[in-house]
């Protein structure tokens, strides 16, 4: 039986699983790695629109998309086919919801993804 230990050295993080996920601009060298929280309950991969233009992505060319979670009903904009790469070993086509100070969350869609291509949850980092 494995176990796995639980640290605290970031309150907000207390028992919850991270991945870093790589995020490419188009055709384009550039990239910025960006550490997100595993949402089982969330559908998309957010990032914050800080992370889409660091590499060249404009989210406001975007669709418009309504999301709603526990606070309430924000618009956000989603970029189709934009490549990620989960843990520097997994690369991912997927859509991303962008949106100004968006929490980075991985959603299913891109969780079962990257599961298709290797990824497993020992490869979460938990803080």
């Amino acid at each position: 039986m494995r176990t796995m230990a639980f640290t605290n050295t970031k309150g907000y993080r207390h028992r919850r699983a991270y991945v870093t996920v790589e995020l490419r601009g188009p055709d384009s060298p550039s990239w910025i790695n960006v550490d997100v929280l595993v949402d089982t309950g969330a559908d998309c991969l957010v990032l914050p629109d800080e992370a889409a233009f660091a590499v060249g992505l404009d989210p406001s060319g975007g669709a418009p998309e309504p999301v709603t979670g526990v606070t309430g009903t924000t618009t956000m904009r989603r970029l189709t086919g934009c490549n990620v790469t989960v843990e520097a070993t997994y690369p991912i086509t997927v859509d991303v919801l962008f949106g100004s100070g968006a929490m980075p969350v991985l959603g299913m869609d891109a969780l079962l993804a990257a599961m298709e291509t290797g990824f497993q949850a020992a490869h979460w980092h938990y803080h």
